[in-house]
């Protein structure tokens, strides 16, 4: 991420920011994810209509950033060398159809993958504290509502807190393909879902 931009933003009022938010066709592209990187950091959640609005800007900074690769290397080969992470779509995805710990173990793959081991971990290590307290909430009220929303938070940590702050909203990547997440989620989840439909919990 750009440090001017990023330096600019820490500067500003969350007012001031959320300008750069609503009237992001008025300003530089860098500087609008500058802003919505910085509101997330300070709390600020949006949903995937609103960021889904910061698609252009996104285009316009990922091309950017290939043509000063290209610059740089003298190369279109080299320019299109772009890490493949799973998007934050994948995540939430996989986060909802199985579990919280199959999003956080593909956003762990992603860190990784860009050489950030240490935030690897410490998205590891909050997704077993959050599901060991998501159990313990789930045996202490057996409410299956309850243990869909605290599934369905930490989704939502997972894209609108971490993946800002350790992947970035501006980085550029292409996006990893999921076939073979999906078939080691389903082989690890079908034989449980066997076992509970043969041998089901005792009331």
């Amino acid at each position: 991420m750009d440090a001017y931009y990023v330096n600019k933003m820490a500067a500003k009022t969350e007012g001031e920011l959320l300008e750069y938010f609503y009237n992001h066709e008025k300003y530089v592209p860098a500087a609008v994810l500058a802003a919505v990187n910085e509101l997330q950091k300070r709390g600020r959640t949006f949903t995937d209509t609103e960021l889904a609005t910061l698609e252009p800007e996104r285009q316009a900074v990922r091309k950017a950033v290939l043509e000063e690769i290209a610059q740089n290397a003298g190369s279109e080969e080299e320019a299109e060398e772009l890490p493949q992470l799973y998007s934050p779509t994948a995540i939430l995805g996989f986060s909802i159809i199985f579990n919280f710990l199959f999003g956080a173990l593909l956003l762990a793959t992603n860190l990784r993958q860009i050489g950030n081991r240490r935030g690897s971990w410490v998205v590891i290590g909050f997704s077993l504290f959050f599901m060991f307290l998501a159990v313990t909430l789930y045996q202490a009220k057996h409410s299956l509502s309850l243990w869909a929303a605290l599934n369905m938070a930490g989704a939502f940590i997972l894209n609108y807190y971490f993946w800002p702050k350790y992947v970035g909203v501006q980085r550029a990547y292409e996006a990893k393909p999921i076939w073979r997440a999906l078939i080691i989620s389903i082989l690890i989840v079908l034989p449980l879902i066997v076992l509970l439909a043969l041998f089901p919990p005792q009331k």
